[in-house]
């Protein structure tokens, strides 16, 4: 067995590397060696682990437009495995999707793979979905969520599904009795999600501080070149009043239709009182959908960020695109 005495260090794919990551890669995958699958330019591409120079780990990034990147097929050559070889890839993933303006990542995971569930844990990735594979998440830019594990440290966490393909991710805190949910949309792994990325649909919080449920729904299709009408539904279940404003993040190629424009007047929600807001999202001309081509998920994700009294989160949701006959 081979032995090496520094610590594990992950970087960027260079092309010096296509040789001992495609090792990597037959190990993993044998029908893969010296076969670079295609990632999207937009985001996708590799990372590898060294351990004393050599390349003994790998891992992909699957994405297109943020909200969602995804971590996949990491692997780590037998021999050196248990060394930090896949914390290290999965930390300069995540720092990767972070620096690229995703704000969660997710990966599915073998449900009897308790080695790597042990990794992913420690990174914080969280369970969401379970099915023929697990969907494990792991939030990087969720202020409600942030402010919400900072004033409950205690608070324990659960998922459970509303309906196939529907997840309650929710935290609770049993000295106060405060909770926050999150609604997730989409499958346990790409095969049982029909091309769907995931979405986050709904954020429900309950405190002594702030109380309030916000949903985003819409279409799931949509042809190119075609309107997309969203709702965005927010109710204050506080005592106090609730100012709230929000803004599209939308990839390029998108953009508001009507009068809301790219971002909405701000409001303020009486105590008890409910706000809607329609709009629409035009997928233009411009959108690059040959980006989509080769991606795990090839649908365009439509995001809502929202500021409610002093946090903040973000909803969206996946549309895919119909082919136009004519």
């Amino acid at each position: 067995m081979d032995r090496t005495t520094g610590s594990p260090q992950a970087h960027w794919y260079r092309s010096e590397d296509a040789h001992a990551e495609s090792v990597v890669r037959a190990a993993y995958a044998p029908e893969a060696r010296n076969r670079h699958m295609h990632w999207p330019a937009a985001a996708g591409s590799f990372v590898v682990a060294e351990l004393d120079g050599r390349v003994v780990g790998r891992a992909c990034m699957d994405a297109v437009w943020p909200p969602f990147a995804e971590i996949q097929n990491m692997e780590v050559l037998p021999p050196f495995r248990g060394r930090g070889a896949g914390g290290a890839l999965v930390d300069e993933c995540l720092r990767r999707i972070a620096q690229m303006g995703f704000v969660a990542a997710f990966l599915q995971t073998f449900p009897e793979n308790v080695q790597a569930h042990r990794l992913y844990a420690r990174k914080g990735f969280l369970i969401a979905a379970k099915g023929e594979m697990l969907r494990l998440v792991r939030f990087i830019g969720m202020p409600v969520l942030d402010g919400f594990l900072h004033e409950h440290p205690l608070a324990t966490y659960g998922a459970s599904a509303d309906k196939p393909s529907e997840w309650s991710l929710e935290w609770s805190d049993w000295p106060t009795g405060d909770r926050l949910q999150l609604a997730l949309s989409g499958g346990s792994c790409q095969r049982d999600s029909d091309g769907y990325g995931p979405a986050l649909r709904g954020v429900s919080l309950a405190t002594g501080k702030a109380a309030f449920s916000a949903q985003l729904t819409g279409p799931k299709v949509c042809a190119r070149g075609g309107d997309v009408a969203l709702s965005l539904e927010l109710t204050n279940t506080s005592s106090d009043p609730l100012q709230i404003w929000a803004r599209l993040l939308l990839p390029q190629g998108c953009m508001a239709a009507g009068k809301w424009e790219n971002t909405g007047p701000a409001e303020t929600i009486a105590p008890g009182a409910s706000l809607r807001t329609d709009f629409a999202v035009t997928l233009g001309p411009e959108l690059d959908l040959a980006a989509l081509r080769g991606a795990a998920f090839p649908s365009v994700p439509l995001t809502v960020e929202v500021f409610a009294g002093d946090t903040s989160f973000w909803l969206s949701r996946s549309i895919k695109m119909r082919e136009e006959k004519g």
